[in-house]
């Protein structure tokens, strides 16, 4: 039995289980117009604010849920006038 003094041990990993990894090619199925090549696209230009943040491991190319949201946040504007609008 465990004694109720004890520390309780978190799992290290477990903020990347609450928060999994994803394929470009299922990023479309959360944000329907944001496809694996629209998001290969955004890569290649290297302009870390026009893009959601990514990983590379093993040579995949792999997006969290909360970056993707976190992004798509980013890009609510409140005029389609000009670029420095947001909201």
């Amino acid at each position: 039995m465990s004694n109720s003094t004890e520390p309780r041990l978190t799992d290290p990993l477990q903020p990347y289980l609450d928060d999994p990894f994803i394929l470009p090619a299922d990023v479309q199925k959360i944000i329907p117009n944001l496809t694996p090549r629209a998001l290969a696209n955004m890569r290649s230009r290297r302009e870390a604010d026009d893009q959601p943040r990514f990983y590379r491991v093993l040579g995949r190319v792999l997006y969290r849920r909360s970056d993707l949201f976190d992004w798509l946040e980013e890009q609510t504007h409140t005029s389609s006038r000009g670029q420095g609008e947001a909201a």
